[in-house]
């Protein structure tokens, strides 16, 4: 539950800091034993690493008193991490309703495809030189298709790749995480973004590159 000091307990709130306000505001709505409690971006004033403290604080929370607890926030990760189940609005409106692993993984529409996770729009250019490159595919040009980045892979991050449709590129940019690297790849008219846990040398800007990416992570709405 909500730890405070004895020290911490005597001072006035707004003499705590942004993390202890937030734990304090907590315990008094909890203190109701209320059904339901809505929490505002509640955390969106504080620093990463806080915010990633508080989240852990608040799902155990959530565990211990089994209050039902509605969670606005912009933050995807944050959607992602506390929710059991997730309602995406659009313009005042619910695009779609599921568990987080249904949201990201089966979206259903462009919009929910695009918040929800950093994901490529491919280009008609691109949609061409897959089909091109790959017999087997038979993709309409106007449909409109997505793939995120994590699914972009590179000739050493996979074990087979005749599983794989093959796409040419050139590398642009390297963006290092630590714990994952993004990549930025150009082909002709567009952009196309990967990330990896993989922290392979830097490439040279400019490098020629293959990508390869599953049948099955392509996300495709078709045109309408």
């Amino acid at each position: 539950m909500v730890n405070l000091t004895d020290e911490q307990l005597k001072k006035n709130v707004s003499a705590l800091s942004g993390g202890q306000q937030q734990r304090v505001a907590i315990a008094r709505a909890l203190a109701l034993n209320p059904s339901i409690i809505v929490l505002d971006e509640p955390l969106s004033n504080l620093d990463a690493k806080l915010r990633k403290s508080l989240r852990i604080e608040l799902k155990k929370i959530q565990k211990a008193s089994n209050t039902t607890m509605i969670y606005v926030t912009h933050d995807q990760e944050e959607a992602l991490t506390l929710s059991d189940r997730i309602a995406v609005f659009n313009n005042g409106c619910i695009e779609q309703v599921g568990t987080p692993r249904e949201i990201y993984y089966r979206p259903q529409s462009e919009f929910v495809t695009t918040f929800i996770g950093d994901t490529n729009r491919l280009s008609e250019e691109v949609i061409g030189q897959i089909n091109q490159m790959n017999p087997e595919a038979r993709f309409n040009l106007k449909d409109h298709m997505y793939v995120r980045v994590e699914n972009v892979k590179e000739k050493m991050q996979i074990q087979d790749a005749s599983k794989y449709y093959k796409l040419s590129a050139e590398f642009e940019t390297e963006e290092f995480y630590g714990i994952t690297t993004r990549k930025t790849f150009k082909t002709k008219t567009s952009e196309i973004k990967s990330m990896s846990t993989r922290n392979d040398e830097k490439m040279e800007k400019g490098a020629s590159v293959d990508l390869f990416i599953s049948p099955s992570d392509f996300i495709i709405f078709k045109e309408q």
